[in-house]
């Protein structure tokens, strides 16, 4: 009977404990973050730098960059163009909304990112996204004002924090999470990245929700059913369903 007791006592702390850090996270508030690079209402539509036709049509469309270091610590886009530097295809992109997708996790990779991207912010309204936490964590640092994505420590931390109460969204409102823009694929290895919950969470702090890259039209419709804001795809034949879709907004 005593056992049983310490038992009930035990999991009634448990949960008090839990319930506490549940309602710290939903106390705390999440101003919306007024940036350049929002001001045109979703949904939106991301399209890879190599979708050039697309992007000269379709001067909404945020585009897709992604960004490496190479050998001689040059700031390059794509690893089979390495002969165009970031600072040609910023050049040529002047005015877009740009996505920077950092691929490269090198040391002082964030000092080279703070001291190169300012000479462009004023023209060019650019986000930075990576899945590697600790480019973005030391970036922001330099470039508070800049607006962040997520990395794939963010995505499993949500979705590890959702299942930690024995209720619907565990503790998320408490998760970490540092950036304006949630960005997932759907799956990784066949394993889920983002549910209605994650997706409610993501916006109840006044965040916004990409998802991609969409390879097909079920996955259009999976990420519309989470209400994604923005539609990242790299399948020319996905183009003309988002195009709709966006019109009808």
């Amino acid at each position: 009977m005593r056992l049983i007791s310490i038992i009930l006592g035990t999991t009634v702390f448990v949960l008090m404990a839990l319930a506490v850090i549940y309602f710290w996270g939903l106390g705390q508030v999440h101003p919306k973050y007024d940036h350049a690079f929002f001001k045109q209402s979703p949904p939106w539509i991301v399209v890879p730098r190599s979708f050039t036709e697309e992007i000269s049509t379709h001067a909404e469309d945020i585009i897709w960059v992604e960004v490496y270091q190479d050998s001689h610590k040059t700031l390059v886009v794509d690893k089979v163009d390495s002969q165009m530097n970031l600072a040609e295809v910023l050049t040529a992109l002047k005015g877009r909304r740009i996505i920077l997708n950092i691929d490269s996790n090198t040391e002082d990779l964030d000092r080279q990112l703070a001291e190169f991207l300012p000479v462009y912010l004023d023209s060019t309204p650019i986000l930075l996204q990576s899945d590697f936490d600790v480019v973005l964590r030391a970036t922001k640092e330099s470039l508070a004002n800049l607006p962040f994505g997520s990395s794939q420590s963010d995505r499993l931390r949500l979705n590890a924090f959702a299942g930690m109460a024995p209720w619907s969204g565990g503790l998320l409102p408490a998760t970490p999470f540092r950036g304006d823009v949630f960005i997932t694929p759907l799956k990784w290895r066949a394993v889920p990245l983002i549910n209605k919950v994650v997706a409610q969470e993501v916006h109840r702090r006044q965040k916004y929700l990409i998802l991609g890259p969409l390879i097909n039209q079920d996955e259009l419709q999976q990420a519309q059913s989470l209400g994604a804001d923005g539609y990242f795809t790299k399948e020319m034949s996905l183009l003309g369903s988002l195009h709709s879709l966006t019109v009808a907004h």
